[in-house]
């Protein structure tokens, strides 16, 4: 299965790839790599590929739970609420800087 990152480098739009990691929340945590996962949040926030703030933030939710699953063998969905729930109420800015849309929630999926 292609990576998100594979999956959009093959399209010819030019993309923004600029991340700030995890924003103001640990990259890492309990030595869990978070970094990608906030990567891909990112990218989704700052490009218009089709994946809206609501969806974008479940993705996040899910990655950051599979990742704390490889590396300490629980489903991490407390921290991953954590980091979903700092998206929900503090992301709208941001992802108005870079989509112009701070009410895109009505693409529920």
């Amino acid at each position: 299965m292609k990576s998100w990152r594979e999956t959009y480098r093959a399209g010819k739009e030019i993309r923004d790839w600029t991340t700030d990691g995890c924003s103001s929340a640990p990259d890492k945590f309990f030595g869990v790599n978070l970094a990608e996962c906030c990567a891909e949040h990112d990218f989704y926030y700052r490009n218009d590929v089709g994946v809206s703030r609501w969806k974008a933030d479940n993705i996040l939710r899910k990655c950051i739970a599979e990742k704390v699953k490889e590396k300490l063998g629980f489903k991490g969905w407390f921290l991953a609420t954590v980091y979903w729930a700092g998206v929900r109420f503090g992301g709208a800015p941001s992802y108005f800087a870079y989509t112009g849309n701070i009410y895109d929630d009505d693409n529920i999926d």
